[in-house]
């Protein structure tokens, strides 16, 4: 999980003029990232288990 916000955080370090909104907005879209990689690999279990 902590390396979505690490990748993020030093992209934002480049852009550090910018407002902490956009930060903020930087590291929902990591843990956006984060919950993707944590749920698909659960739903395709189920799934396969549901059909299979």
């Amino acid at each position: 999980m902590r390396n979505y916000f690490i990748v993020f955080d030093n992209i934002y370090l480049r852009f550090a003029g910018l407002p902490s909104i956009i930060h903020l907005l930087i590291q929902f879209v990591a843990f956006l990232f984060w919950l993707r990689d944590f749920f698909v690999p659960t739903l395709e279990k189920n799934i396969t288990k549901g059909c299979g």
